[in-house]
């Protein structure tokens, strides 16, 4: 392991099992739920606060995600979906219409190296102090504040980080990162470093189990390390 992201940290600290199972079975997981988000987020991190000029590239952009995962949707699937994305973009410019207009860096990547593993992650929008993230789902109740605090820590000099999604408009939640929060994010990763290095990649059983992409191959046997 020479590099660690926040999804791959996030995986390892919520369940070691799913870590792991990411690793082996990522190719199997079905990736189309992820496309029109995906899209979107491009779009938004592009925009330059013309609304008609991020609508009219929904189109361009959903087909060049779609190409990118080797996926193909054709006729009223794709047509429902291109439509889904329009809506989730017109939900956002509310939101980000004031944030973009300041002095900010999109897409600004922020690195760190913990016991001598690269930790690497890109901040959608950047501006002293603040960092916000872009979300394409309308349910609130999957937004993980360690996510801010994870690129908190890694920026260094962040007071506040805070959420945009379609679901908001303009009531944004913002958070206060704490010193002692990072110290424990901090903390984290170590502990996921040096588990993962000593292949220890035990499930954990939660309700939320159910929801895994990888429980098929989790459930009732043994995963081996490779």
């Amino acid at each position: 392991m020479q590099t660690l992201s926040y999804t791959r940290w996030a995986l390892y600290h919520k369940c070691p099992r799913s870590y792991l199972l990411d690793e082996q079975r990522k190719a199997q997981v079905d990736a189309s739920k992820f496309i029109v988000g995906r899209a979107v987020h491009t779009l938004a991190e592009t925009w330059d606060g013309a609304l008609g000029q991020m609508l009219a590239g929904a189109d361009d952009c959903l087909r060049a995600t779609l190409n990118k995962a080797n996926l193909n949707w054709s006729g009223a699937r794709y047509d429902k979906e291109l439509a889904r994305a329009k809506k989730l973009v017109i939900a956002l410019e509310e939101p980000l219409r004031p944030i973009i207009i300041q002095d900010c860096k999109r897409e600004e990547w922020v690195r760190k190296t913990v016991l001598g593993v690269k930790l690497r992650g890109p901040i959608d929008i950047l501006v002293p102090g603040v960092i916000y993230d872009i979300k394409t789902s309308t349910d609130t109740k999957w937004l993980k504040v360690d996510q801010l605090l994870f690129y908190a820590w890694l920026a260094g000099d962040i007071e506040v980080g805070v959420f945009i999604t379609p679901a908001m408009k303009k009531k944004l939640h913002y958070h206060r990162m704490y010193p002692a929060k990072l110290a424990e994010v901090e903390l984290g990763v170590t502990k996921a470093i040096e588990g993962i290095r000593k292949q220890q990649f035990e499930p954990v059983i939660t309700p939320g189990c159910g929801q895994c992409d990888y429980r098929q191959w989790c459930v009732g046997r043994a995963v081996p390390a490779q």
